[in-house]
C-alpha cells in the first residue's frame, strides 16, 4: 500500500436502529468480550463520554474514570463514549479504539458502534482475523444491528492526505473513514458498498435472492449465517492484502454481486475534507 500520509487501520462499523440507551448491560458485555478477544491491548482509557440528559436537552460532555464509565453504561446514562487501550499511540493508531453512540437527538438515524484495530496485528495473523469476525458477529446479535462492515480504513494528520487517499480508492479497494452521513438512514434496506466483511440483515439477503442463493453464488471466501436470518460475507482470508490488482478484481466482483442493495446516494464529506478537495482540484488547474 502506498504511503499517502494517512494512517491505515482495520475498522469495524455496526449500525442499529435500536435504542442503545436501554441496552447498557449488553454494551458492557461487548466491551468485556473485546478485551477477552484482544488481551494484548485491553480498553482502559476513556477519551470522552457524553451523558444522556434526562431533561431532553443536549447531553453534556463528561470525562470519567474507566470504572465509572462502565457503571454509567450499565445504568443507561451514556449517550456516547470513546475509549482506547493503553498503551496507545494516537499518531500511529497502534492500540484498540472503541466508540459507541447511543444518542436520541437524531430521530430516524441509526446508533452505531465503531472499532479501530492496528493493521499490523492482522499481518499473517489468522487468530486476529477470527477474533474480529467473532466480535462482529456477537455485536451484530447483541445490538440487533441492521447493517455493518469491516475492512481497511484510514485517518490522517491532514485532511488533504485523507482526501487524496479516498479519491485514489474510487473504483478499487474501498478506503475512507466512517463517513456515512446522508446515507445511514438507508441502512435498513441499503448498504454503503462492498467491503472486506459485510454484515447483512435479512432484508438485504432477501433483496439479493435469499439465503440459499447468496450462500451459493456470493464471490466470497466465507459466507456465514447471522442472527435474524442475516449473512456475513467475507471477501478474503485477511483484510491486509498482498497483491493490489488481485484484490481490486475481488472487490469489483463483490460490488457487482451486491449492486442491487448498494445505495446510490453519496455520503456527505466532512467540511474540512470538502475544503481540502476543492484546494486539491484548484492546484491541478492552476
Amino acid at each position: 500500500m502506498e504511503d499517502l500520509g494517512v494512517v491505515h487501520f482495520v475498522g469495524l462499523a455496526l449500525y442499529t436502529f435500536e435504542d442503545l440507551l436501554t441496552q447498557g448491560p449488553a454494551a458492557v458485555e461487548l466491551m468485556k468480550e473485546l478485551q477477552r478477544l484482544f488481551p494484548q491491548a485491553a480498553l482502559n482509557q476513556v477519551l470522552d463520554a457524553t451523558l444522556h440528559s434526562e431533561t431532553g436537552q443536549a447531553p453534556e460532555a463528561h470525562r470519567c474514570a474507566w470504572e465509572e464509565l462502565q457503571q454509567a453504561i450499565e445504568g443507561g446514562k451514556i449517550a456516547r463514549f470513546r475509549a482506547k487501550s493503553e498503551p496507545c499511540d494516537q499518531a500511529s493508531q497502534t492500540g484498540v479504539w472503541m466508540s459507541l453512540n447511543a444518542t436520541r437527538t437524531r430521530p430516524g438515524h441509526p446508533n452505531y458502534l465503531w472499532l479501530r484495530l492496528p493493521m499490523e496485528s492482522f499481518v499473517q495473523a489468522e487468530e486476529t482475523v477470527e477474533a474480529l469476525l467473532e466480535f462482529g458477529c456477537q455485536a451484530f446479535t447483541s445490538l440487533r444491528a441492521a447493517y455493518g462492515y469491516a475492512g481497511i480504513r484510514i485517518s490522517g494528520t491532514s485532511s488533504e492526505a485523507v482526501n487524496r487517499a479516498i479519491n485514489r480508492s474510487i473504483g478499487g479497494i474501498p478506503l475512507g473513514d466512517f463517513f456515512d452521513v446522508n446515507i445511514e438512514t438507508e441502512f435498513r434496506s441499503r448498504i454503503k458498498g462492498a467491503f472486506w466483511a459485510n454484515f447483512l440483515s435479512r432484508t438485504h439477503v432477501e433483496a439479493l435472492g435469499g439465503m440459499d442463493h447468496v450462500a451459493r453464488t456470493a464471490p466470497c471466501w466465507r459466507v456465514q449465517p447471522l442472527a435474524g436470518e442475516g449473512l456475513l460475507l467475507v471477501l478474503s482470508e485477511n483484510p491486509v492484502y498482498r497483491d493490489e490488482k488481485t484484490e481490486q478484481a475481488r472487490y469489483a466482483a463483490l460490488r457487482e454481486f451486491l449492486a442491487p442493495i448498494i445505495t446510490t446516494r453519496t455520503p456527505a464529506i466532512p467540511p474540512a475534507l470538502a475544503r481540502a478537495g476543492r484546494e486539491i482540484r484548484r492546484s491541478f488547474t492552476t
